[in-house]
């Protein structure tokens, strides 16, 4: 007898355009995760011996290890300028947290409005929650447009705020969080944004950030001391170094393919490719196919149709061969 899926499984896998799961052909770069592109710190490797040695191999604390929690609390104290206690923290991985909160969250029917682009998994988890989901596009510039927004939080249970954006970089302002915490303000609708290592506290709010010194003192206390990887290191690509790379030619207005604001969160940039046809949605397998790795651009929303996603969280030689394979195949096309 053949598998029968359950009509939640059945919901998402008619939605979802994420990739199934799997490594890179071999010999092929991929774009397509932003994972880092050198090795496990030193300091990391030594403190994971040395907890395995210390005994910390068996069943912890399921909400977050105490320790860290209220290092995180402190933290998240100083930014926002209000006091947190580690009761008020769940320590969690990306793809649990975004569908344990939906879940515990949303009932089947309940619309969900999702800013898009936006990370993909967040469709999916609504979907398997049996929720509506509800696209408002955001603006040219991908910050929130308040107009689209607001015609569309009437009745919505949640809104799913990615920040800093995946696939744009973009992150929202301390002026546009503050403009959607007040219109949800007892309301009984719940915002909840994903946090990135560049997002402002929950305001978003540079004047808010700890300096590095304050980073490293909470980076000492959990455990992290000498271990800083944040920094760019030489060779390494950013997002203004990549205009004048082959596979990005474009019109002069675009600066040579490339959108006109810079990812300010996340090393991800999404791009229309100037090409007689744009990227469409079996583009990224033809690409991969020929080896070079990105995610399709509809993957992350409606507005996606037509475009790409790369990361640039990796060498130059490695971004520029890369852009230069997928340049190949679309120009083919």
């Amino acid at each position: 007898m053949h598998f029968q899926p359950s009509a939640a499984i059945s919901r998402v896998d008619a939605a979802s355009l994420r990739p199934p799961g799997g490594l890179a052909p071999a010999g092929a770069i991929s774009l397509a995760q932003g994972e880092p592109d050198f090795p496990t710190p030193e300091p990391v490797i030594a403190a994971l011996c040395q907890a395995v040695r210390g005994g910390y191999t068996r069943y912890g604390d399921m909400n977050g290890d105490p320790e860290l929690r209220a290092a995180i609390a402190e933290l998240v104290s100083l930014i926002a300028g209000e006091q947190y206690s580690e009761r008020s923290v769940l320590v969690s991985h990306g793809a649990a947290a975004i569908t344990a909160a939906i879940l515990a969250t949303v009932n089947p029917g309940d619309r969900v409005i999702l800013p898009e682009p936006t990370y993909s998994l967040s469709l999916d988890a609504v979907q398997l929650a049996g929720g509506q989901p509800v696209f408002v596009p955001t603006r040219p510039d991908r910050h929130l447009d308040p107009g689209p927004l607001e015609a569309e939080l009437s009745g919505a249970r949640m809104v799913v705020l990615c920040n800093p954006v995946n696939p744009t970089g973009a992150v929202f302002s301390a002026a546009e969080l503050d403009w959607l915490g007040q219109r949800l303000a007892g309301t009984g609708r719940l915002a909840g944004w994903l946090c990135g290592r560049r997002a402002r506290g929950h305001r978003s709010d540079p004047a808010r950030a700890p300096d590095d010194e304050q980073r490293g003192q909470r980076s000492r206390a959990a455990g992290g001391a000498g271990c800083d990887q944040r920094r760019p290191r030489p060779g390494r690509a950013d997002a203004r170094g990549l205009s004048g790379t082959p596979g990005l030619r474009g019109r002069p207005d675009r600066r040579d393919g490339l959108p006109r604001s810079h990812p300010a969160g996340r090393r991800v940039l999404q791009l229309r490719p100037l090409r007689k046809r744009a990227a469409g949605r079996r583009d990224h397998r033809e690409a991969a196919g020929r080896g070079g790795v990105v995610r399709s651009g509809p993957e992350f929303g409606p507005s996606g149709e037509g475009h790409i996603r790369l990361s640039f969280a990796t060498s130059m030689d490695n971004l520029t061969e890369g852009l230069d394979r997928i340049e190949r195949v679309l120009s083919g096309l």
